[in-house]
C-alpha cells in the first residue's frame, strides 16, 4: 500500500485536518508547525465552512499531543475584515509546571458562511 492509498483511507475529519496543516505550511512537521498560530498576526487558516470548528480541535489537539493540556476557553476576535477564534489551553509540563497556550484560528471562511445562513 503506497501513501496516497494510506491517505485515502482516512476518516473524512483526518483528512481535512491534514489538508488544513498541509495549507498552512504545517505539514510535513517543520519549524513552522511549532509556531504557527501562536498569535494573532500568524493564525492557523482555515479556508472553508463545513466542520470548522471541529477543526480547530483537532489540529489544536494535534498540536498540543503529547502534553497533558486542559481546555479552558475560546473567544472570537475581529482583525481587518477576518475572524479569528483564539483557544486557551491550561498545558502541563513534564516537571509539573502549567503555563497558558493560546491557539489562533483564522475562521473567517466559516464564520461569514455562518452568519449568511441565519
Amino acid at each position: 500500500m503506497n501513501g496516497k492509498d494510506s491517505f485515502n483511507k482516512l476518516p473524512k475529519h483526518m483528512k481535512m485536518m491534514l489538508y488544513i496543516l498541509y495549507k498552512n505550511g504545517m505539514w510535513p512537521e517543520n519549524e513552522k508547525t511549532s509556531t504557527r498560530g501562536r498569535s494573532l498576526d500568524d493564525p492557523i487558516v482555515i479556508n472553508f465552512a463545513e466542520e470548522y470548528v471541529r477543526m480547530e480541535y483537532l489540529v489544536a489537539q494535534f498540536l498540543l499531543h503529547p502534553k497533558q493540556y486542559k481546555f479552558m476557553m475560546q473567544s472570537l476576535l475581529e482583525k481587518n475584515d477576518h475572524y479569528v477564534d483564539v483557544l486557551l489551553y491550561h498545558m502541563t509540563e513534564e516537571d509539573g509546571t502549567i503555563h497558558d497556550v493560546q491557539l489562533y484560528f483564522d475562521i473567517t471562511v466559516g464564520y461569514n458562511a455562518l452568519r449568511k445562513g441565519l
